[in-house]
């Protein structure tokens, strides 16, 4: 009876292991893509987000430079130069509020249908300049990149009414790799 027991307790813990493990994998992945390199820096980025989940996503068009989470999910450049001597700077935080409207509520489901539908394997490419993402690559150095993407801020309310109606919604955040570049 105490082997089936452990047996059992070992099987529940595994399986609540591995149901954890598969929820803390993002749903998306990003990569930052270099665009308009002048002095060996580049002055514009793509970021491509691709979903690497095992369903389709629903995916409402990220805010950009934003590294608090918003109602339309965000991406972020995560930027830091290091001068040929000294210490180097990174990029601060940028945070966004889009204040609220005057129009009347939509209905997140109605929201939701009008965003990009992602299938499995799909991607979407969005291009912002240095000026909207707020860096700026004048002086000599070495500057190191990366992309954060932060998922829709959505009640758990909303996110219920979403599944309900099987729309999946990405929930985790996804990092990309660092890249750097000597001006």
């Amino acid at each position: 009876m105490r082997a089936v027991q452990r047996v059992l307790l070992t099987s529940f813990l595994l399986s609540g292991s591995i149901l954890a493990a598969a929820k803390s994998r993002p749903e998306l992945s990003i990569l930052l893509q270099p665009e308009n390199v002048v002095d060996g820096v580049p002055q514009a980025f793509t970021f491509v987000l691709t979903n690497i989940s095992d369903q389709d996503i629903h995916l409402p068009q990220p805010d950009i430079d934003c590294s608090n989470p918003t109602s339309q999910g965000a991406v972020w450049l995560n930027e830091s130069w290091q001068p040929s001597t000294g210490t180097g700077l990174g990029k601060g935080i940028g945070t966004c509020d889009f204040g609220g409207t005057s129009q009347p509520p939509v209905s997140v489901i109605e929201l939701a249908k009008k965003w990009t539908l992602l299938r499995v394997g799909e991607s979407v490419y969005i291009t912002a300049s240095s000026n909207s993402l707020h860096y700026e690559t004048s002086k000599p150095g070495i500057y190191t990149f990366s992309a954060t993407y932060l998922p829709p801020m959505l009640s758990n309310e909303n996110r219920l009414r979403l599944k309900g109606v099987g729309i999946v919604v990405p929930e985790q955040k996804a990092f990309s790799e660092n890249i750097q570049y000597r001006k």
